[in-house]
């Protein structure tokens, strides 16, 4: 993507914040699959050079994160990564599933999602010992540079308040602050965000039009969700483009969610999307391709990618977005409101960034509020929140419906927002 490069000196001085970051998590990571090897080969009764794992390209059904290397999995299709597999041997997973004695893990209850019959099997992605030579590379630069500062906080902003400040003016030094709030998962709000873009229009519209001179199709269905009943509703795109620059009002809440039409980069949008793509704030991290800090563009050959994106979630008619969990840190930038007779449609073009590993790939959403307000509305919850917010909603489930419509049963209140 033109636009963005990463300097030669930002490079070496990023490299070594990679290091000093990645390194302790893929030793701890080594030092899990070492475990479950061990567990395997006594289970097996083989030696650990005779250990032969099949190899696969999944993610975990227990908390949607994918993985990198070991994982086990189950002969009905349940799998689960090593992070949820210790925490299973802790005792910090509920529902009723425990480890066995010998340190084989069963298939979860039904009721969870497995086939409670049984038993979940060590596997791979990557090739024998590929982390252990790995990290035998990296020790050696890990020992020796001993220079390496990582300052975590800057004067400039306040510390208690979030980190707010517009596009036009952020600066190289800002990027430590940025680094700061973002490794304590902070929500960073950057305003006038087009104002450094060109200036094409997201009107529904415009990308109605754009979409049909590339693709050359009058007639294009899509399926949305009515957000009353979360029932899939099939509708012509341009009906429900114009649904949304008119203000229609219906007794529908249509939402298009997680859309990724074909070749999105490269075919019905290409002037919108290197201009969206141009738009991201702090580019290091955030460029799907080549920001210097995003591991997204890092990751191996063999390993487990991500789909990232680009997707669109389009809606109006006040729309809401059910309560979930991200596997990935989230940008939300807004790029289009527009008044209508009866309400304001707001536009906004969402990039997720990969978990732990800080993997970066976009999204857009269109939503409706209030005609007063004109902004959009994010309730953001922390990993430690979990707790005290699934007892909220518990306790509260009763009231957390649409007119007329009685709440059958609670069951898994937060679910994996999934690419």
């Amino acid at each position: 993507m033109q636009g963005y490069s990463c300097s030669e000196p930002n490079k070496i001085k990023y490299a070594k914040q990679i290091l000093y970051k990645v390194f302790p998590l893929v030793t701890r990571l080594n030092e899990d699959q070492l475990m479950e090897k061990e567990i395997e080969v006594k289970l097996k009764g083989v030696s650990i050079l005779e250990l032969e794992l099949q190899d696969a390209d999944v993610f975990c059904d227990s908390c949607g994160s994918y993985f990198f290397d070991l994982y086990r999995s189950c002969a009905c299709g349940y799998v689960l990564c090593l992070v949820c597999r210790r925490e299973l041997r802790d005792g910090q997973l509920k529902g009723g599933w425990k480890a066995r004695i010998d340190g084989s893990i069963p298939c979860p209850p039904k009721h969870i999602g497995g086939c409670n019959d049984g038993t979940l099997d060590l596997k791979c992605i990557m090739c024998v010992d590929w982390i252990i030579n790995i990290l035998e590379k990296a020790n050696r630069v890990y020992k020796i540079d001993n220079g390496y500062d990582d300052p975590q906080t800057c004067m400039e902003f306040n510390e208690s308040c979030l980190f707010s400040l517009s596009a036009k003016d952020i600066q190289p030094q800002h990027m430590q602050h940025f680094r700061s709030r973002w490794s304590k998962g902070e929500p960073i709000i950057v305003h006038d965000i087009l104002s450094t873009s060109s200036g094409l229009s997201w009107e529904s519209m415009v990308l109605w039009r754009a979409f049909r001179d590339m693709t050359k199709k009058d007639n294009y269905n899509v399926n949305a969700i009515n957000c009353l009943d979360w029932s899939k509703v099939i509708i012509n795109l341009c009906k429900f483009c114009k649904g949304y620059s008119e203000g229609h009002v219906t007794k529908r809440i249509l939402k298009l969610e997680d859309w990724q039409p074909c070749c999105l980069e490269q075919g019905e949008w290409p002037g919108h999307f290197i201009e969206y793509v141009n738009c991201f704030p702090f580019k290091d991290y955030t460029s799907p391709h080549n920001g210097y800090l995003n591991m997204a563009v890092k990751l191996p050959d063999l390993s487990s990618k991500p789909n990232m994106g680009p997707k669109m979630d389009i809606a109006k008619g006040g729309s809401v977005t059910k309560i979930h969990y991200e596997k990935s840190d989230t940008v939300n930038i807004m790029t289009h409101t527009n008044s209508a007779s009866t309400t304001l449609n707001k536009t906004k073009i969402v990039k997720q960034e990969h978990g732990d590993q800080h993997e970066v790939g976009p999204q857009s959403q269109q939503d409706v509020v209030d005609p007063m307000e004109g902004v959009a509305l994010w309730d953001i919850f922390q990993r430690q929140d979990v707790p005290k917010l699934e007892e909220y909603l518990r306790k509260h489930s009763a009231e957390f419906r649409h007119t007329g419509c009685s709440v059958e049963q609670v069951s898994r209140l937060l679910q994996v927002q999934r690419s």
